[in-house]
């Protein structure tokens, strides 16, 4: 593991508790989606100036080129619904709907990725065996499952009165830990243990299935 310094101007508002970084190519960018703040510079330099984009609020980014990015945002009462491709400082009308019908939008939760082989972005579900396979224009879409039984979110969910707001109100049944793309293929780190397999050997080593991105 190396550490590096990156330079970002320090008299800017910026939620530092959640800066994270990403990386495509020579690109280098950190953001976070609470203020919100992109700044992008190079790989080398590790000068980042900030992009001149203000209008919404995210929690996931991907660089998908070095004038374009796709991000993921919250909506209220729907959850993890939308995904916008941003040019910089223009905001793309393109939008894709992430949402599945089932618990106020907690079982739209996922991880988004890009990977740069096939040029696909994958959006991989927590809570169901499923994972999406888009382009980066957000206009062609495709479904896959994955060998895990699960295909719908098991999932309770509770409302505060109070406060009008919707909560689980159980641990929820993660079928998809987490997953990474790369090479046109898709790795899963699987949350469910199969039939066929010991119960220690499931808790020492993770289980890892593999899928490819273009036809699951």
């Amino acid at each position: 593991t190396q550490h590096l310094a990156v330079k970002i101007r320090q008299d800017l508002k910026i939620a530092w508790s959640t800066l994270k970084c990403a990386t495509l190519n020579e690109q280098l960018l950190a953001y976070e989606g609470n203020v919100p703040n992109i700044f992008q510079g190079n790989i080398h330099t590790r000068i980042l100036e900030r992009l001149p984009v203000d209008s919404i609020r995210f929690d996931q980014l991907v660089p998908v080129s070095s004038a374009s990015f796709v991000v993921r945002k919250w909506k209220d009462g729907q959850g993890f619904t939308t995904l916008f491709l941003q040019h910089h400082n223009v905001l793309s009308t393109t939008e894709l709907s992430l949402d599945t019908g089932h618990a106020v939008g907690f079982a739209s939760d996922g991880a988004l990725m890009y990977d740069q082989a096939s040029a696909k972005l994958v959006y991989l579900y927590t809570y169901a065996n499923r994972f999406l396979s888009i382009d980066t224009g957000l206009l062609q879409v495709y479904q896959h499952h994955s060998i895990d039984t699960i295909r719908h979110p098991q999932l309770i969910t509770d409302t505060l009165v109070s406060k009008n707001k919707v909560i689980l109100a159980a641990p929820p049944l993660i079928v998809n830990r987490r997953g990474t793309a790369a090479q046109g293929l898709l790795f899963i780190h699987s949350g469910l243990k199969a039939d066929n397999e010991l119960s220690n050997a499931f808790d020492l080593a993770p289980v890892i299935d593999v899928y490819h991105i273009a036809d699951g």
